[in-house]
């Protein structure tokens, strides 16, 4: 047995994580052979029209690799914090759990705790970075591995790995990437980090920016804004929560669209049909839609609706 396997096996490491994004890492973790001793998620929630009760995607995860469940309503709770202290961690690593963790939970391991935050620190501290970086139109983005500490997505910064941002990415494939580069920067941070073989670098706080928690309201459609604006929000907030606008007091989810060079003649809001395709003006340009949806109704791609609501050619939209 190499050198490296036996740290992977030493040292004991509970995970905390919640959704789809913290999968890779785990799953990673689960393959290279670490020894992770348990997993801390959020509790069952009820979902879906039934409300019937839904595990996390960690929860599943943990469950088909029969790894200790912990899953406490209240983090400052002392009956966790013995659960917790009863799996001897060596490491807490923290990756979209999903709640702020107190010092006493921080610092309990023998290494304390490591977060994977999806931007490149000190840039997009927060609960959106993903979605930020594509609302701003940033050409790059990747993944920073940092040890915690009080303050939210303050601490030292153990590596960093950066990616290239497509003009056109979409929210999902963004996430995606940056969840497989988040675990495969993980594996290979944490041999360095047991082995002491990492230099902490301190992030500079003026070059600090903090993003927000999402909101459902957030994905309201103003079309006074610019079209480059509104094409970045849609992609960012595609699927959740989604885009939206009213037309004649019903709610018109925007779900995909492009850019164009039209410029606008219209008032902004103004939906029209010209040569099969379906344009709304901006506050500059117009956007080319490409699916849209009414409220309780199917997704439609442009053909489809214009065939069913040739009637609403030139309304508008508010």
């Amino acid at each position: 047995m190499d050198q490296k396997q036996k740290m992977k096996e030493k040292f004991n490491i509970v995970f905390f994580g919640t959704p789809e994004f913290a999968i890779p890492s785990l799953e990673k973790l689960i393959e290279e052979g670490f020894k992770v001793v348990g997993i801390v998620t959020q509790p069952d929630r009820a979902k879906g029209r039934n409300l019937k009760l839904s595990s996390s995607p960690v929860k599943v995860l943990a469950e088909k690799n029969n790894i200790i469940i912990i899953q406490p309503e209240n983090i400052n709770d002392i009956k966790f914090i013995k659960e917790l202290k009863s799996l001897k961690p060596d490491i807490f690593v923290i990756i979209a759990y999903g709640k702020i963790l107190p010092k006493e939970i921080i610092y309990l391991p023998t290494f304390d705790s490591v977060n994977i935050h999806a931007s490149l620190l000190p840039k997009y501290r927060g609960a959106s970075p993903i979605q930020s970086v594509i609302l701003n139109g940033e050409k790059e983005t990747g993944v920073t591995i940092m040890k915690m500490d009080e303050n939210m997505d303050t601490g030292p910064i153990l590596s960093q790995e950066k990616i290239q941002i497509s003009p056109s990415v979409e929210f999902n494939k963004l996430h995606d990437k940056l969840a497989d580069l988040g675990a495969e920067l993980l594996n290979k941070t944490l041999i360095s980090y047991f082995a002491h073989d990492l230099k902490l670098i301190k992030q500079n706080d003026k070059g600090a920016s903090y993003t927000k928690i999402i909101k459902k309201e957030d994905g309201y459609i103003n079309w006074h804004d610019s079209a480059v604006q509104l094409e970045r929000k849609i992609r960012a907030f595609n699927p959740w929560p989604g885009t939206f606008t009213h037309l004649n007091n019903k709610k018109l989810k925007i779900i995909e669209v492009n850019k164009t060079d039209k410029k606008n003649t219209f008032a902004p809001g103004t939906m029209f049909f010209d040569n099969g395709e379906i344009y709304i003006a901006c506050q500059d340009k117009c956007l080319l839609i490409k699916k849209l949806q009414f409220e309780s109704g199917k997704e439609l791609k442009n053909d489809q609706f214009i065939a069913g609501h040739k009637n609403l050619d030139n309304e508008i939209l508010n």
